[in-house]
């Protein structure tokens, strides 16, 4: 694909892939809708980045087949995933006081 518009670098960012893509130009980066894309820079229509974990094979790519991964979601699918592993609940603690014999009683 080729652009007069500038590229901007950006942080990386996440987006999925909601179509596939497939394109014979060079520079081009093809995927499979579902895929997590990473990308590094964009410009009027066009993002450049990599297939997640793919970091070694970049090219650009049409912003209108991916959408944006929203990074509270990823947030709280390690959270959840964290909650499932220790699922104890903690309490709130209203009072500490010292009882007989010196231990602790929580209230």
């Amino acid at each position: 694909h080729f652009s007069s518009f500038k590229k901007t670098a950006m942080a990386p960012t996440r987006v999925k892939a909601t179509y596939n893509f497939k394109s014979e130009e060079e520079g081009d980066l093809n995927f499979e809708k579902g895929v997590t894309l990473i990308v590094t820079e964009e410009d009027e229509d066009w993002y450049t980045g990599y297939v997640e974990g793919q970091p070694e094979e970049v090219g650009s790519f049409p912003i209108n087949r991916t959408e944006k991964v929203e990074e509270e979601s990823v947030l709280k699918k390690l959270l959840d995933e964290e909650a499932e592993r220790n699922p104890t609940p903690v309490g709130k603690v209203e009072s500490v006081k010292e009882g007989e014999g010196g231990e602790l009683e929580f209230d």
